[in-house]
């Protein structure tokens, strides 16, 4: 995992410049722990990059924020005898997989240009066809106050 400096033009969909001091390409659990001690221990701030349909970057550069994108062990979907799908994934992604597996309750991911973590954070959907907390029964999350993945319920997110 490193920290490197980045144009961030494209993780926005309107394409607003701009530019980091710091961002992170975090591929797997260690590069996100070894992310968010370099946040801690450089006094910055935290955003996570998703696939940049509701950011808006309001400054050129930024020194005091550090941005991480997930990919990697991140960016997955498995279907089984339940689902599970990386926060990286896209949404759209993940409902032609899962409609074409035979689950048709997941059509309304098609109308979304989002990544399944910020879907998951925003409660993405549509009144008519659907909302993540329609389909989803818990979520995986890493806890940066008590460095430990955690998993919450339906019920708890």
């Amino acid at each position: 995992m490193e920290i490197i400096e980045k144009d961030l033009t494209k993780f926005s969909t309107i394409r607003t410049k701009s530019h980091a001091k710091h961002f992170c390409e975090a591929q797997s659990l260690n590069d996100l722990k070894g992310a968010i001690e370099f946040m801690k221990t450089q006094e910055l701030t935290m955003q996570i990059l998703g696939n940049g349909s509701n950011i808006l970057f309001s400054k050129e550069r930024y020194e005091d924020i550090l941005f991480i994108r997930l990919s990697g062990d991140f960016d997955f979907i498995r279907v089984d005898d339940s689902i599970e799908i990386g926060a990286a994934y896209s949404l759209k992604l993940a409902g032609k997989k899962l409609i074409s597996e035979g689950y048709s309750d997941y059509v309304f991911f098609n109308l979304i240009p989002a990544c399944i973590g910020g879907a998951i954070t925003q409660n993405a959907g549509t009144r008519s066809d659907g909302e993540i907390k329609d389909v989803c029964v818990s979520a995986k999350l890493f806890d940066i106050h008590e460095k430990k993945v955690i998993e919450l319920s339906k019920e708890e997110c």
